[in-house]
């Protein structure tokens, strides 16, 4: 179980090798990657249920509209509670909601076949690890806007040349 938790936090981390979904160009990103994290979790747990019921109900063909579905209303609810909370008028729906980790967590869940426990590992390691990447990716832009980077390679262009160098490493370990 620890292998599995690491290895989803760094080794497996799924921003870098299953999805990419980065946000570079607002402080609201990490914000987004909390509450990403979140809905990540929650989602993961009640579309892990979801899913074991469907296996009982032989309706296993409905699991990506049932998964999107749970996805949406829990994204509404964890972003209405994070502006009620916050104040804050940032419309981060959109991005929360239509982040494929989510959704990729889950299906990799049901794919794999964890069990309960094996899940809840994996959805944690995943979400730490999420949380982790896009934090690096906030500040690694920061600090590339520093540097002395071509025109054309400034925002996206240099973080995806960057990550993709680090992504070459880590699937190397």
């Amino acid at each position: 179980m620890v292998e599995l938790f690491i290895g989803s936090i760094f080794l497996s981390n799924i921003l870098f090798t299953k999805y990419l979904g980065i946000r570079v160009d607002k402080k609201d990103s990490l914000y987004v990657s909390l509450i990403t994290t979140i809905v990540n979790i929650i989602a993961g747990i009640i579309n892990y249920f979801t899913y074991m019921l469907l296996i009982k109900l032989n309706a296993i063909y409905l699991r990506n509209i049932v998964f999107i579905l749970t996805i949406t209303i829990v994204s509404i609810i964890v972003v209405l509670i994070y502006k009620r909370i916050t104040k804050n008028d940032t419309d981060i729906l959109p991005m929360v909601a239509s982040n494929s980790i989510i959704l990729g967590v889950s299906l990799i869940v049901t794919n794999s076949g964890y069990n309960f426990i094996n899940a809840i590992i994996y959805i944690l390691g995943v979400s730490i690890g999420y949380m982790l990447i896009m934090t690096f990716i906030y500040y690694l832009g920061l600090e590339l806007n520093k540097r002395k980077v071509l025109k054309s390679f400034r925002g996206y262009p240099i973080i995806l040349i960057v990550l993709g160098i680090i992504t070459m490493i880590i699937e190397r370990l």
